[in-house]
């Protein structure tokens, strides 16, 4: 059986969390950059912090992330808004950044319970997450709460830290049979372009100071990766249902 900690799971659509779970919030800023131009923009980051946690000039990041989504569609109606995306990841790498040799289902995975961008807020994206570590068969727990197999991803590549700031600089692979990661290729156009992302996480109280933090980064870097806004639209947790 699979066990949460400080989380309540409903069955079928909704996830509600309990009183003791911290709601965190996530500013980022994106950009993307072809592969020729990663040297300069370590040469870069380097050169703006004496403390760079994380960077040893070898891929340090690797993570495996699935989605679900409700196996009934809600019907049309107001409650059919709350049907959302269940994601679940884990990293792939060892301490010393080898794979580890696992099955899907032995994997540690973690729920995000991920909400929409704050359209209030325009210089960052700003979204509220919540991470849950569980133990045990994740896919026949989402099973019995009523979610099925939506799509997966591979992403792979560098994550560091600079300050209060976290760098991941990534590429983004499609998984062509389910859960087997040997069969991971390059998205369509993508194997020259990595996408970089400068994100920080913090409380409510703290919005001001972070996301002014993330933009003076990002100005830091102009000229090498142009960090920006990307459309909330993209990042909607809403399930977009054929009607």
């Amino acid at each position: 059986m699979l066990n949460s900690t400080n989380v309540n799971l409903n069955r079928g659509q909704n996830l509600k969390s309990n009183k003791n779970d911290t709601e965190i919030l996530k500013a980022s800023l994106f950009g993307y950059i072809k592969s020729s131009e990663l040297p300069k923009l370590f040469d870069r980051i380097l050169g703006l912090s004496e403390n760079i946690n994380g960077y040893s000039g070898k891929q340090n990041y690797a993570e495996h992330v699935i989605s679900f989504i409700p196996s009934v569609e809600t019907p049309i109606g107001p409650d059919r808004n709350n049907d959302v995306i269940i994601k679940i990841n884990c990293n792939l790498l060892d301490e010393n950044y080898n794979y580890k040799p696992t099955s899907a289902k032995d994997k540690e995975w973690t729920i995000n319970m991920i909400g929409n961008p704050d359209s209030r807020i325009t210089n960052c994206i700003v979204i509220p997450i919540r991470k849950i570590k569980t133990n045990g068969d994740i896919f026949e727990f989402l099973k019995a709460l009523g979610y099925k197999f939506y799509f997966e991803y591979l992403q792979r590549g560098f994550i560091f830290g600079c300050k209060n700031i976290r760098i991941k600089v990534v590429q983004t692979y499609q998984i062509e049979k389910q859960y087997d990661l040997s069969t991971a290729k390059h998205l369509k156009h993508t194997k020259s372009i990595w996408l970089v992302e400068a994100y920080s996480t913090y409380t409510k109280d703290n919005v001001k100071i972070v996301t002014d933090e993330l933009i003076t980064f990002a100005s830091y870097l102009k000229g090498i990766v142009d960090l920006s806004v990307i459309d909330h639209h993209y990042l909607q947790q809403r399930i977009n249902y054929v009607t």
